[in-house]
C-alpha cells in the first residue's frame, strides 16, 4: 500500500486504474466467449460451456463442447464466492432472497465483514478468513 498498490481482489494488487480487466469479467458475471481448445464460455445467465481440451483432437475437428446449466443455488454460491473475492463485495440485491442475514451479522460482529445499504465485503481481517465466511454463507 505504501507503494501505491491496492488489494482489489483477494489475491491481486494493482495501482488504481491498472486492475485486471480480463479477470474482472469472471468476478462480476459478464458474459464471455472462449475460442480454442479447452476454452470456456459463459452466457452471463446460467449456461457455461467449454471446448475439447486436447489440442490434437481439437485440431482434428473434434469439437466436443461440454456444458452445464447453473442452478439457482449455483448462482447464489458463485455470487457469494466471486463477490467476496473483490473489493466491491457482494451486491445485496443479487442475493437478498436467499441470504441468511444472521450469518452476515455474525461475521460483521467478528470484524470479518462490513455491511453497507447496498453491499457486504470482507474486511482486511476478513480476507484471511474468506474461505470460512464463503463456506458458511453458501446454501
Amino acid at each position: 500500500q505504501e507503494a501505491g498498490f491496492i488489494q482489489y481482489e483477494i489475491s491481486n494488487y494493482a495501482q488504481p486504474g491498472f486492475e485486471s480487466q480480463h479477470n474482472s469479467s469472471y468476478w462480476d458475471g459478464t458474459p464471455y466467449l472462449g475460442l480454442g481448445p479447452g476454452a470456456h464460455s459463459f452466457d452471463g445467465q446460467r449456461k457455461r460451456c467449454w471446448n475439447e481440451a486436447n489440442l490434437l483432437d481439437y485440431l482434428d475437428g473434434q469439437r466436443h463442447e461440454e456444458e452445464e446449466l447453473l442452478t439457482d443455488e449455483d448462482i447464489f454460491n458463485e455470487r457469494i464466492m466471486l463477490g467476496l473475492r473483490t473489493r466491491r463485495g457482494v451486491k445485496l440485491e443479487d442475493v437478498r432472497q436467499q441470504l441468511d442475514f444472521n450469518l452476515v451479522q455474525k461475521f460483521v460482529s467478528k470484524g470479518w465483514l462490513t455491511l453497507s445499504p447496498t453491499h457486504f465485503r470482507l474486511t482486511p481481517a476478513g480476507l484471511a478468513m474468506g474461505d470460512e465466511v464463503m463456506r458458511t454463507l453458501f446454501i
